[in-house]
């Protein structure tokens, strides 16, 4: 007597079938793609200075208008009064939080729907996020000490404007859950 056992194949999957190994995953593709493109020679030339001189114009406008009396010359702020200025560099354009929202929304395992609300209010809300950042860098410089500034700049103001993202990220994704789900239970 013979037993034979039947095997069942399974299709090829690219992906594993936890979704969230899933969006870890494809979180690392995506920042890694980010990377390539943000460190790429084309970036570097040919978007990062209007992006960045864009962030002071805007950034300036707006310390203006609370009296800094501020001039912008390209990626440089500085105080017509005072001998102060910021000069706006790569890292400095809040590009890599946001990226890190816009690929955690965008990987996220939800109808697309629910994500165009997440990637135009997260893109919009860290780009304002961001001016309000470099206003307050430009302050730390003009007022208070130059380890002061350093510490903002290096350390606490990359740390919390990541952290920012996050929270948003998690804002969003409850808000579109909450929505996904209210939507299915409506048509059932």
């Amino acid at each position: 007597m013979s037993t034979t056992q039947h095997t069942v194949k399974r299709p090829f999957r690219l992906l594993p079938q936890s979704p969230a190994l899933r969006f870890v995953i494809m979180m690392i593709i995506g920042m890694v793609l980010f990377y390539v493109f943000y460190k790429s020679a084309f970036y570097q030339n040919y978007l990062n200075e209007p992006i960045v001189t864009a962030q002071a114009n805007i950034t300036s406008f707006f310390l203006n208008i609370f009296g800094a009396n501020t001039v912008s010359n390209g990626t440089v702020i500085s105080s017509a009064t005072t001998d102060s200025s910021i000069n706006i560099k790569g890292g400095c354009d809040g590009l890599e939080a946001t990226a890190l929202l816009l690929c955690a929304v965008s990987v996220f395992p939800i109808a697309f729907k629910y994500k165009v609300p997440g990637l135009l209010m997260g893109f919009l809300g860290l780009f304002a996020l961001n001016i309000f950042r470099l206003f307050g860098l430009f302050y730390a410089k003009t007022y208070a000490s130059q380890s002061t500034f350093d510490l903002l700049h290096e350390q606490g103001c990359f740390v919390i404007f990541t952290a920012l993202s996050i929270v948003i990220w998690m804002i969003w994704a409850n808000w579109a859950m909450k929505k996904a789900s209210s939507d299915y239970n409506t048509k059932a």
